[in-house]
């Protein structure tokens, strides 16, 4: 009996002392973080691979950058996975992988079959950054180096959350599976020296601004006043500074815009699609150039900011339809519901349609005032 034991607990030693044969240390692995993909010649892409510096995980504190770039060129990305396995010493992990940088002449192109192949790869997780460089993609990565994050990969996480900028979206990879008619998307637009930003705000060094999509392929870049006003729209639980140069005096006050309800109401006629857009919103007045003239219950102030409001949504809306000729608001699933059958949907002419719309809007504001910082 005792032989027995003593053989089934070598056994179970045996079993479980073998879990770690095949483990591999933190140094023998590339992390991915970011990708980069770029034109090259031949119907050829280019695609960058950036990763962490064996040396980030370490007590290295030099300040040096801890990010390494390398390029390879190929007609997939499957094939520049296996390529970029060989030219470097260590294998390459993408669990840690954050973004996918598209430069601008590759979204004129179409990036349906590199998003396609993303799609279908257990190597790309879904909620995976995508975004859209003005320059080189290889040439944003070459040159980022995040200086505040321990660790290299949150650095991407932190500057697209959108909790910390109200000037560029947050574009996943899962936002271009497509499921109905609508084949539009927004990504950020990154550049490598920031030469964009509001007049009255300073923006990231980085990220402003944002990129049109529409069946996979570029179809117009917006500035941050737009994006601004996209996030408004769009987003459920928008929080961002909204800045107001009043008419008379030329006095600039910052308002903390917070939105609290929205409302499409869409009327269908004879002569096309009418759309009501009604939001509320509460604002506190945060900053104030010159006095403190306006208070919270400043009617003149209210008013202002109502009126200049209503012009940015309905200026943006129009927008979409006459010129970006793109549904990024996803003006067709709110449309949907009105139709009785699936049949009568997919065989309406919905570009013809959201490219007539007739769009109105009316915007209510309750400030108030919590605290002031005065000049």
């Amino acid at each position: 009996m005792k032989k027995i034991t003593s053989c089934a607990v070598i056994i179970l030693l045996c079993l479980t002392l073998g879990g770690c044969y095949d483990s591999n240390d933190v140094t023998d692995l590339a992390f991915i973080i970011a990708i980069g993909i770029d034109t090259a010649e031949d119907e050829m892409y280019e695609f960058t691979f950036q990763s962490i510096k064996p040396s980030a995980f370490g007590s290295n504190s030099s300040g040096e950058n801890p990010l390494i770039s390398s390029s390879v060129m190929s007609h997939t990305i499957y094939d520049a996975m296996d390529i970029i396995n060989t030219n470097i010493s260590e294998k390459c992990d993408y669990s840690q992988l954050k973004l996918v940088v598209f430069s601008k002449s590759v979204l004129k192109n179409g990036i349906e079959k590199p998003i396609n192949a993303m799609l279908k790869s257990n190597d790309f997780h879904p909620n995976i950054r995508i975004a859209m460089s003005e320059t080189t993609a290889s040439e944003y990565l070459k040159k980022v180096s995040p200086s505040l994050d321990t660790n290299p990969a949150e650095y991407y996480e932190n500057i697209f959350k959108n909790k910390f900028s109200t000037f560029s979206p947050d574009a996943k990879l899962k936002d271009f599976e497509k499921t109905d008619k609508n084949n539009a998307n927004v990504v950020p637009a990154v550049y490598v020296n920031g030469k964009i930003g509001l007049k009255n705000e300073l923006v990231s060094d980085n990220v402003s601004g944002m990129a049109i999509l529409n069946n996979y392929k570029l179809i117009d870049t917006a500035n941050p006043d737009e994006v601004f006003i996209y996030r408004l729209i769009t987003d459920r639980n928008f929080r961002g500074n909204y800045y107001v140069t009043m008419p008379d005096k030329k006095e600039n006050i910052v308002i903390e815009i917070i939105k609290k309800d929205a409302k499409y109401n869409l009327t269908h006629t004879k002569n096309g699609l009418s759309v009501l857009y009604n939001i509320a919103l509460e604002g506190d007045i945060s900053w104030s150039e010159y006095s403190n003239k306006y208070l919270a219950d400043d009617l003149e102030l209210k008013k202002f900011v109502e009126q200049e409001i209503k012009n940015g949504i309905l200026n943006f809306m129009q927008k979409c339809s006459s010129q970006y000729k793109t549904d990024i608001l996803n003006i067709a699933k709110k449309a949907k519901p009105y139709y009785l059958t699936v049949n009568a949907w997919e065989n309406e002419n919905w570009q013809y349609i959201f490219e007539s719309i007739k769009y109105n809007a009316n915007a209510e504001i309750s400030i108030k005032r919590e605290g002031i910082n005065l000049d």
